[in-house]
């Protein structure tokens, strides 16, 4: 594998495995306020999650993955309504 191959790997990997934590975090600490300020806060968490070796490109990685940050963002949400769905729970 190499290195480019690892490296799109580990921020996709990063991406999915955070996404809903992100998602949670930004409605719990945001509440009602506007859907674009959750979804950078959201988006700034998955990033913030990065692996070390990878942080000084954060920004790099926010331009060029802006559309996989999103889908993976707004994928979340639907999940998140899904299981307050089920459970009846509703966020703040």
């Amino acid at each position: 594998m190499s290195i480019k191959t690892f490296i799109k790997a580990k921020i996709a990997q990063t991406i999915q495995e955070f996404a809903l934590s992100a998602v949670i975090y930004a409605e719990d600490f945001l509440g009602g306020q506007v859907g674009p300020i959750k979804k950078e806060l959201a988006i700034d968490f998955i990033l913030s999650k990065l692996p070390v070796y990878l942080v000084p490109f954060k920004s790099i990685i926010k331009r060029l993955l802006s559309d996989s940050l999103d889908w993976a963002i707004e994928k979340a949400v639907k999940k998140l309504h899904e299981i307050q769905e089920k459970t009846g729970i509703l966020a703040s």
